[in-house]
């Protein structure tokens, strides 16, 4: 092989052992890591593949409904097995191997494009520790990111096009909206209105000399928007009716929260991989230099793109015209994805603290995410525009570069020597011993063990007020089956509180008889009864 090849192919080498290491990484350590948002979507999957549904009124969904998520992953493969670990690593694998074919979409109209596979390699690895959990150990948002970078690629790509071929983008741009308006107004926020307040931007910098595909562009993301926006009031005004989800409009304006900004550049930084312990000289220096180094690619990004003249080369260097009012000629479509990106970004994050300093916004950093996803790509968007000598980006990129591997090497140890599962699964296998097969516990642990028991194990998630023996006739409503609410439990039951928790000192459970203790550990205790009305009856219930 000469040197030519090998370089060609270096690339995509590194993009497969990325993909191999993460895909080897969940199949080994994917039971240890399990919490029970993870196992309410193979429970909603395999609920959906015994239905035959797309969406089931028979589920409390929770802060948004399922349209484009998991289920789709996993309810094709339960109904070819009930084996769910394998369900679990096979569906994570499919959706691993979707996100890295959506990034290329929107790279291929910027000057990323040839660095494709490297970017998507980096984007596979684990940056920080929340962006990993969130984004691959549960795959809770990636089909969120699927669907932005299918989006964002359509509404670059039609403004190259002409005829059918920009119709047939168009009508395809205009379905996903829809689809992505019905997972709810959250991703119309962070998704189509920031993208269409960048084409806007600039359409308007440019003014009446708009090169055409400038104007094709601003229509495309206008059309995305309005698509977006039939699809969330489907959402909010037939879907919400049907099925049990949050839908946001009970957020309200609140006064002007001043820290704010601050506690959004704090959530962006974690994200990026800035640790939150860790001493000084240790390998957290290698994550926190590198993501103080992003954090400043993203604001010269960001920067550059608002300062570059009307339709212009996206940042800095010998690609600017010499004359910053002139606009000659139309701008190649990978200097307008390169402002796109920057300007999606800043956009975005001005959006996400205006809703942190005005409303009632839940103030999860996990929400940024389908965002700051955009983050990687950003910063090696960057680096290449750098108006620096080739030799000081390269060496740049390569310092990154190693920074970036000690950073996921050590991140990668952190969730290999994780298990947060051993005591539950030591439990499990007790009661099921005893022949159990039904149970009461709170929500951290009760849809974990329906995954581990490979859904033998039916679970009721507890909602307390946990008062009174009512406290086991009344559920959790989130992510569970509706049908808990009115079924109560046929035959042998138990109940599996956690001492960590305290939920053993709390009023109902401190009712329940030692004498019907079947498991305890340091962690857990579990009481078993023969039925529902023994239960009910040592929980304090009337004679």
């Amino acid at each position: 092989m000469s040197w030519k090849t090998l370089r060609r192919a270096l690339p995509w080498l590194v993009l497969a052992g990325s993909f191999a290491v993460l895909c080897v990484f969940e199949w080994r350590n994917i039971t240890d890591l399990l919490d029970s948002d993870m196992a309410s979507d193979m429970i909603y999957a395999n609920l959906l593949a015994k239905e035959g549904s797309f969406f089931s009124p028979n589920w409390y969904y929770s802060s948004e409904l399922r349209v484009f998520a998991n289920h789709l992953s996993f309810t094709p493969l339960f109904l070819l097995t009930q084996d769910w670990r394998l369900v679990r690593g096979l569906g994570s694998m499919l959706t691993y191997a979707l996100f890295v074919l959506s990034v290329y979409p929107p790279l291929r109209h910027t000057s990323l494009k040839r660095f494709y596979p490297l970017v998507a390699a980096a984007m596979l690895l684990p940056l920080s520790v929340t962006y990993f959990h969130y984004s691959f150990v549960g795959t809770f948002y990636t089909h969120n990111y699927i669907l932005s970078f299918w989006l964002l690629g359509l509404t670059l790509g039609q403004s190259e096009a002409a005829g059918r071929a920009r119709a047939w983008r168009l009508g395809l741009l205009a379905a996903l909206s829809v689809v992505a308006g019905l997972c709810g107004l959250r991703f119309m926020l962070f998704s189509a209105l920031p993208l269409c307040l960048a084409a806007l931007y600039l359409w308007a910098r440019a003014g009446s000399a708009a090169a055409p595909r400038t104007r094709r562009l601003a229509w495309g993301s206008l059309l995305s928007l309005g698509a977006m926006t039939a699809g969330a009031a489907v959402n909010l005004l037939v879907l919400s009716r049907l099925y049990t989800f949050q839908t946001f409009t009970e957020v309200t304006y609140t006064a002007l929260r001043p820290e704010a900004p601050g506690e959004f550049l704090r959530n962006l930084l974690i994200l990026l991989g800035f640790p939150e312990s860790g001493t000084l000289f240790s390998p957290a220096l290698a994550a926190a230099a590198l993501s103080l180094l992003m954090l400043a690619l993203i604001a010269w990004a960001c920067w550059a793109a608002l300062r570059a003249p009307g339709d212009a080369a996206a940042f800095a260097g010998d690609k600017s015209p010499a004359d910053p009012t002139s606009l000659a000629g139309d701008p190649s479509l990978s200097e307008i994805g390169d402002r796109v990106l920057a300007l999606f970004f800043l956009g975005a994050a001005v959006m996400h603290i205006g809703l942190l300093s005005l409303t009632s916004m839940p103030r999860n950093m996990y929400h940024f995410l389908p965002v700051s996803v955009y983050a990687l790509p950003l910063a090696a968007l960057a680096l290449i525009r750098l108006p620096w000598p080739k030799r000081a980006r390269a060496v740049l990129a390569g310092g990154m570069a190693c920074l970036l591997a000690v950073t996921s090497a050590v991140n990668y140890r952190y969730f290999s020597r994780r298990d947060i599962t051993y005591e539950l699964r030591m439990a499990l296998e007790s009661v099921q011993a005893e022949g159990y097969d039904c149970g009461y516990a709170t929500f951290w642990r009760a849809n974990v063990l329906t995954e581990l028991s490979g859904g033998e194990v039916e679970m009721y998630c507890l909602g307390g007020p946990y008062d009174g023996p009512e406290a086991f006739d009344t559920i959790y409503p989130w992510l569970q089956l509706k049908s808990h609410d009115t079924r109560r439990p046929a035959g042998k039951v138990f109940v599996l509180l956690s001492s960590y928790d305290g939920e053993t000192s709390l009023p109902v459970f401190s009712h329940l008889s030692p004498s019907h203790v079947i498991y305890e550990s340091p962690y857990l205790l579990a009481y078993g009864y023969e039925s529902f009305d023994d239960l009910y009856d040592d929980a304090g219930g009337p004679d």
